[in-house]
């Protein structure tokens, strides 16, 4: 089973046989599998040569043809009698781009109620130090992107949203919160992602609310982060801070869902071990033919063999199609299955808060199945879709900390001004009032008096906020 994967893009100005001098040197250094150096097989020019070492096998394979060049090494070995993993490195060069891709397998020996979830392996960071290409415009890399607070920001953040770029990795867009600071170390991430994912990160509050407008309300924003497909090929995922025990359990799920999709993901062909040996017994087979116009009985054992190697490594191809296909109905079954066969559309009104359209969906369908008749039909689905859809929002957050400012409140000051604006209020000054706005939205709005002539004032101002927003 395919447990970690990624392909990272490198500068066309590398050879794919560089690669192999990195992985000979990632697999000298490694705690788990350390091989010596001067042990690594070498190959020649159109061969795979392997080795074994202490329980672990070594294969290197290098072939220039007219597709290009293509490198790679594969290690196979066996952890304590229970698992069987298998790394592979696969670079190719097509004379215009090159691409590596880095694949770990595990199989279960014995068994066992899940197999592990390994962490990113080292030979990514060093493959991010041979230098990267552009990928959709992103530079590949272990630190986050900042998105500038321009025009310019908004339309690149909503081309990666939307996956209108031409890029192969995920993109992970940390929101920012009131106070327009990430809830997560993004550093952090970038550094867990480097090589796997894009990590982008907001400039300001205010730039979530202008770039809804652009992404229909799908963007993260309060210091939610969401994880967004090239092409919009597969399913977003959004991830809120209260879902989470601190902003470290927050970090490591938000890691772990980017490696288990992109190891999903249907990899590039051409970078997988497979067609490494589909070309290098091509090759073989074309010099077979070059150099044998009669061919005596070693010559034709020697063309079968090869011709059997390349064979083989077809049908591996054509395996690993069906496997994908198996896996893509799999795929769109759950999406079809979760989706509730399309019960609702997506309106023209965009979120003002996080999870407001689900909010509101499922207070009104609850209040209908309050009033529907008792044991009827109606009141059962209805009570069925309530509690099959609980509230998610930020909406009881949002409230408690406008009634712990507005409570009580004797002047409209700059410190509950700049509390209310964390988060997500607006306030224009009009006279004795301020007009108070949520987000960009002016259709909605509470008139709230600078000064209060009494302690109730406060409780009927945050009366008029749940109303008029919530």
């Amino acid at each position: 089973m395919l447990v970690f994967a990624t392909e990272i893009p490198l500068v066309a100005e590398r050879d794919a046989s560089e690669v192999l001098g990195v992985a000979r040197t990632w697999l000298a250094g490694s705690p788990h599998t350390p091989i010596p150096e001067d042990r690594f097989p070498l190959p020649d020019q159109g061969a795979i040569r392997s080795m074994s070492w202490e329980g672990q096998t070594v294969s290197a394979g290098l072939v220039n043809g007219s597709h290009g060049q293509t490198a790679g090494v594969q290690l196979e070995w066996v952890e304590e009698g229970r698992r069987e993993w298998t790394a592979e490195v696969v670079a190719d060069h097509d004379g215009a781009t090159l691409w590596v891709s880095v694949r770990l397998y595990c199989s279960a020996l014995q068994a066992a109620p899940s197999l592990p979830t390994p962490n990113k392996p080292y030979i990514v960071r060093q493959l991010l130090a041979l230098g990267t290409a552009d990928d959709g415009g992103l530079e590949v890399r272990d630190r986050p992107h900042q998105l500038p607070d321009t025009d310019e920001g908004i339309a690149l953040a909503a081309d990666l949203i939307r996956g209108r770029r031409e890029n192969r990795l995920p993109v992970v867009y940390v929101s920012v919160d009131g106070e327009n600071h990430p809830v997560l170390d993004h550093f952090g991430l970038a550094r867990t992602l480097g090589g796997v994912a894009h990590v982008v990160i907001e400039p300001s509050r205010g730039f979530s609310f202008r770039l809804q407008g652009q992404v229909a309300g799908v963007n993260p924003y309060g210091g939610a982060v969401g994880i967004y497909w090239p092409q919009a090929t597969g399913r977003s995922q959004r991830f809120f801070a209260r879902q989470y025990e601190d902003s470290a359990e927050m970090l490591e799920e938000v890691s772990l869902s980017v490696r288990r999709a992109v190891a999903n993901r249907r990899p590039m062909a051409r970078c997988s071990w497979s067609r490494l040996r589909s070309y290098v017994s091509r090759a073989a087979l074309e010099r077979l033919r070059a150099e044998s116009d009669q061919p005596d009985a070693a010559s034709l054992d020697e063309f079968v063999t090869a011709f059997d190697r390349e064979n083989t490594a077809l049908k591996e191809d054509l395996q690993s199609a069906e496997r994908e296909i198996a896996r893509l109905q799999a795929e769109v079954l759950r999406a079809q299955a979760s989706s509730g066969e399309g019960l609702l559309k997506v309106g023209s009104e965009r979120d003002l808060y996080a999870g407001e359209t689900g909010r509101v969906v499922v207070s009104a369908i609850q209040r209908a199945a309050e009033s529907a008749p008792t044991g009827s039909r109606r009141r059962d689905v209805l009570a069925a879709l309530a509690d099959a859809n609980s509230d998610a929002s930020d909406a009881d957050r949002i409230l408690a900390e406008v009634k712990r400012v507005l409570t009580g409140y004797r002047t409209l000051g700059s410190k509950e001004k700049n509390a209310l604006e964390k988060l997500g209020f607006r306030l224009v000054e009009d006279g004795k009032h301020h007009k108070l706005y949520f987000g960009d939205d002016d259709r909605y709005v509470v008139a709230l008096s600078k000064t209060s002539s009494d302690g109730r004032a406060g409780l009927n101002s945050v009366s008029q906020v749940r109303k008029t927003f919530f």
